[in-house]
């Protein structure tokens, strides 16, 4: 954990203009505070130094007094205390926070080098664990509940909670929306938080109530969003009333910071106008880590900073989120049912946090594409054109202005560019039917490796490898009829065949 020069400042320059001598409520809140906690900014240590004398000494503390110490040059000065004039008192508790944890931080890693040190010596071990487990004493304790006596939520508790569908998102809870790059994401977010906003269902997947929501980006501009807005207003013909709600309940702001800083600059915003729901487009530019890459800091991000954020201001996060763009404009041909939870560009991570992903999956058209929910498809509460639950629904870009409206299978027909797309579907589910056939054949003989399988199948095994890998060389499960297959060390083997829907009852 890296110290926080900026929450140094704002905690040095906010005491520094505390003029009264005493025991103000600001000194009193950070009482704990020593100048140890000031490792990132030497001017704020030693100002914070000063002062603090000044203060525990009775004396007034202000920007003369201190100066005065020489310890610190007035330039300096005048810089350190006008944080206070930018800043509010949020953030000088938020700072406060910063400093602390980050102090408790490098204690801990100091100790830890210590515990190494007497391990490697065989000599005070017990003492450097004693220090060890002295650093998180002051730690917040769990406190656990006897599961039984956990009251059954009635009907009006479920409908404070609940955001969309039957426990689609509740408060507290986070969604992800993937899709194509440049097909309409932002659109389809925005379209979405104005049917929430007024109450409307967004193709079938219904608001609790007129929900408030905060809508943060960073790509489009504001020529952009006017665009979007007038479309989507226009496409979806709100009446009056609908329009007012949209006008007193949807917010937007663009954003370029990221991770604990992204947060911290949207907390305010998130005081002001309590929003049910928090749009946020798109994850990449805002979780401040690689998505692929980095699965603990993809994890901290998620769990330690974003779900706390929405439990302490009890509401809904969506994010908005890429999907690898295949070459040949198809998106996962073979895939099905709870599969499409993975459909995210990056780790799985971000199928497993958030309480429902769904896709915007391209089908050989430029103009229809499918809106599919892959995790917790049962309480979005999409239902087909005979009334019955499902997991999908076909949507198109509007003739008349930016907005999404539904389709049909005969709009998707229509639009299809080429029987090229479609043949190159056909060829893979072909290939997967072959590969299953010759994989059942080998293992009734008690031989199904990789060789044996290529060589029952006609292919080279370098050919058959690559059928266990999708066009952006991630691996894929081969699958026909009830059989799915992959590779595990040089052997063709066969796995569970349903994928569990989260949490779908």
């Amino acid at each position: 954990m890296i110290a926080d020069a900026n929450a140094e400042r704002i905690v040095a320059g906010w005491l520094l203009n505390c003029e009264e001598a005493g025991s103000g409520s600001d000194w009193q809140r950070a009482a704990d505070i020593t100048p140890d906690h000031f490792s990132a900014d030497s001017v704020a240590r030693e100002a914070f130094a000063v002062a603090a004398q000044l203060h525990a000494a009775g004396k007034a503390v202000g920007f003369e007094s201190v100066a005065s110490s020489e310890r610190v040059t007035r330039e300096d000065l005048a810089i350190l205390t006008g944080w206070k004039d930018a800043q509010t008192s949020f953030y000088f508790a938020d700072s406060l926070a910063t400093l602390r944890e980050t102090h408790k931080h490098q204690k801990r890693v100091t100790a830890r080098l210590a515990l190494a040190q007497a391990i490697e010596r065989d000599e005070g071990i017990g003492e450097a664990y004693a220090a060890l487990a002295r650093i998180d004493e002051d730690a917040v304790a769990l406190a656990a509940v006897p599961i039984m006596e956990i009251p059954t939520a009635d009907t009006a508790h479920r409908a404070t909670v609940n955001l969309l569908g039957n426990g689609f998102l509740r408060r507290g809870q986070g969604g992800l929306v993937n899709g194509p790059t440049g097909v309409g994401k932002s659109v389809l977010l925005e379209q979405g938080a104005f049917c929430w906003a007024c109450g409307r269902d967004f193709f079938g997947i219904r608001p609790e109530h007129p929900l408030v929501v905060l809508l943060v980006q960073s790509e489009n501009d504001d020529e952009d969003l006017v665009e979007m807005r007038d479309g989507i207003l226009a496409g979806l013909a709100f009446t009056a009333e609908e329009r007012d709600l949209i006008r007193k309940n949807v917010f937007t702001v663009r954003s370029f910071k990221s991770g604990l800083g992204w947060l911290r600059e949207i907390e305010p915003l998130m005081v002001k106008h309590r929003p049910d729901i928090l749009l946020a487009d798109p994850l990449f530019a805002y979780a401040g880590v690689d998505v692929a890459k980095d699965q603990p800091g993809l994890s901290a991000f998620l769990r330690e900073m974003v779900q706390p954020f929405i439990i302490k201001h009890a509401c809904g996060i969506i994010f908005a989120h890429h999907t690898n763009k295949p070459p040949s404009g198809k998106e996962k041909p073979n895939w099905q049912a709870g599969d499409y939870a993975y459909a995210g560009s990056g780790h799985n991570e971000l199928a497993n946090w958030p309480r429902f992903v769904a896709v915007l999956r391209s089908l050989g058209s430029r103009t229809v594409f499918e809106l599919r929910i892959g995790k917790r498809w049962k309480r979005a509460g999409i239902c087909d054109t005979n009334g019955q639950p499902t997991d999908r629904v076909l949507i198109q870009h509007s003739d008349t202005g930016i907005c999404w409206k539904t389709a049909t299978d005969q709009d998707l027909a229509r639009t299809v560019e080429t029987a090229g797309a479609t043949a190159r579907t056909v060829a893979a589910v072909d290939a997967d039917e072959v590969i299953v056939r010759a994989f059942n054949a080998c293992a009734k003989k008690g031989r199904a490796d990789i060789e044996t399988v290529a060589k029952r199948c006609k292919f080279s095994e370098k050919t058959l490898r690559r059928r266990f890998k999708d066009e952006n060389g991630i691996p894929r499960l081969v699958r026909s009829g009830d059989d799915v297959l992959t590779i595990a060390n040089s052997q063709v083997v066969a796995v569970e065949t349903e994928v569990q829907d989260d949490l779908a009852a």
